[in-house]
């Protein structure tokens, strides 16, 4: 390693989707950054992904929960482990993302320019069609019960997004974190579980001072929600509402009666959300769900069954 290389962990937390896993890997091998270590850490898969792993990428940082620590307390382990072994910058990439071969250094790159540091996203692309954007930055106020979801939204990529800007919020599906972070700000949230962790960790590193942005010219395609069965499913209804409640409430405490209406219209929209689900009376009852579990205070992974969740 060299001063002007630092080291890169890219943490790949995987829950089944053995294939999406192997192909995330083999899309890291191509990058062209040298410094790099990948650490898949394994939330107790059911299928035989751990085995696929070990068998076809030897040289691969493996680690096996023996439990599911959701999306939170298992980037958390990689994120300890890039820690304690060094490593200067973490980069969290789902495992059903792929990144192009430029990406990592496109962020790295950017990132030792940057002072104070920032955490730093890519474009994230869909993985189909592949030119379609799905993240191109998002603004977040904990003050409003819709902050109009991700910047260029199924947009054709044509760089529009090229550079670097700043943005509100960054996604966990794909974000590179300097050290410093994560020394000063503290690890993702283990009490979320799943869901809105890159919310409540962008709006706490800025707490803390530092800044998040996209780079428009790294670029990775991703599967949307591949492991929790879609973008409206019964599962991300759930925790979406039960943790967006819970951070807002964090990050802007207000006065009973304005809480009850925030509430109220946050729900209203979910359940909105819901109706586009191909399991809609599945999906709604996991927003009203997560609405009475936040407010009997419950957090971390849901003990009960989710009606309809895979």
């Amino acid at each position: 390693m060299t001063p002007n290389r630092p080291r890169v962990a890219v943490v790949v937390l995987s829950y089944d989707g053995r294939d999406l896993t192997l192909s995330c890997i083999e899309s890291l091998r191509q990058s062209d950054w040298p410094e790099l270590e990948i650490v898949v850490v394994d939330n107790a898969s059911s299928d035989d992904t751990v085995t696929a792993v070990r068998e076809r990428e030897p040289d691969v940082t493996l680690i096996e929960n023996a439990e599911n620590l959701g999306f939170a307390g298992g980037n958390n382990v990689g994120i300890r482990h890039a820690l304690e072994t060094g490593c200067e910058y973490v980069m969290l990439l789902n495992n059903d993302a792929t990144v192009a071969p430029d990406c990592i250094r496109r962020l790295v790159e950017v990132a030792e320019g940057d002072q104070p540091k920032r955490i730093l996203c890519p474009l994230v692309h869909y993985a189909d069609p592949p030119d379609l954007i799905w993240y191109a930055g998002s603004d977040w106020d904990p003050a409003k019960v819709y902050n109009g979801g991700y910047h260029g939204r199924g947009d054709r990529d044509v760089g529009q997004f090229a550079g670097v800007r700043e943005t509100g919020v960054g996604t966990g599906a794909a974000m590179l974190i300097p050290r410093q972070i994560l020394e000063e700000a503290g690890l993702l949230a283990d009490e979320l579980f799943l869901q809105g962790e890159d919310v409540e960790f962008s709006a706490r590193a800025r707490r803390a001072g530092f800044g998040v942005a996209v780079v428009g010219d790294a670029v990775v395609w991703h599967h949307v929600s591949a492991a929790s069965g879609g973008e409206f499913s019964p599962l991300v209804a759930y925790y979406c509402v039960r943790n967006a409640l819970h951070v807002t409430r964090e990050y802007r405490p207000t006065g009973r009666v304005r809480r009850a209406g925030f509430e109220a219209a946050l729900v209203a929209v979910f359940l909105a959300h819901a109706r586009r689900s191909d399991r809609k009376m599945e999906s709604a009852r996991a927003v009203i769900d997560g609405w009475r579990d936040y407010r009997a205070g419950r957090l971390g992974r849901r003990e009960r069954p989710i009606a309809g969740a895979s």
